[in-house]
């Protein structure tokens, strides 16, 4: 974990500015999980408790949005490794998927 900043305020506006887009995204990541983890810890649960329900929450959302896509034809299952299915994108040549690549 990086070390709280110490400095003047005109150091700290350029080190943040300094800061890149994916690191940002990064931060911002951290702070969601770091707040989710804390909602479910009020409710009694140990930090470890917490964080395994978050885990098993944010798999939950995975597979719901992996289905949704099968479902809409962006995705398919290609094949099985282990029992477990592994997905592809369909055909480049189907409408739906040329459709969806245009912008």
């Amino acid at each position: 974990m990086d070390k709280p900043f110490r400095g003047t305020v005109d150091q700290l506006l350029k080190k943040s500015s300094e800061i890149s887009e994916d690191e940002l995204t990064q931060i911002e990541l951290q702070i969601e999980k770091n707040n989710a983890i804390h909602e479910v810890m009020k409710l009694g649960y140990t930090e470890s408790e917490a964080e395994e329900i978050y885990e098993a929450a944010k798999l939950a959302q995975i597979k719901q949005a992996l289905e949704e896509l099968i479902e809409a034809g962006e995705v398919v299952i290609v094949g099985y490794k282990n029992g477990e299915p592994l997905y592809g994108l369909p055909n480049k040549g189907s409408l739906k998927s040329k459709g969806k690549r245009k912008k």
